[in-house]
C-alpha cells in the first residue's frame, strides 16, 4: 500500500483566533489547502460551524466549503455521501 503526504510546514496566517491561538495552525492549514473537512473533538474548533455565535456565523460565511465535525459525525457524513455514490 502506497502512502502519500504533502508537508505544509508554514501556512498563511489567513485567521487569528485569540480564543484559542495553539488552534490557529489547524485552521490556516485548513483554509491554505482547501480542506473539505477539519475531524476533531475540540470544543473551540466545533464552535466555529455553531452559527449562533459570532465566530461561527463569521467563520461559515468567510469559509462555506469547511466543515468542521467530531469523528463521529464525519464517519456518519462519509457514510451518508457513499451511500449517495452507491445510489446514482
Amino acid at each position: 500500500m502506497a502512502v502519500k503526504a504533502v508537508m505544509v510546514p508554514n501556512p498563511p496566517p489567513y485567521v487569528n483566533y485569540p480564543r484559542d491561538p495553539n488552534d490557529e495552525p489547524v485552521i490556516n492549514l485548513a483554509i491554505h489547502i482547501e480542506a473539505d473537512y477539519i475531524v476533531t473533538r475540540d470544543k473551540d474548533l466545533l464552535d466555529l460551524v455553531d452559527e449562533n455565535r459570532p465566530e461561527g456565523r463569521y467563520f461559515r460565511k468567510r469559509f462555506p466549503n469547511i466543515t468542521i465535525l467530531d469523528p463521529v459525525a464525519f464517519l456518519q457524513a462519509i457514510r451518508a455521501k457513499r451511500s449517495g455514490w452507491d445510489d446514482g
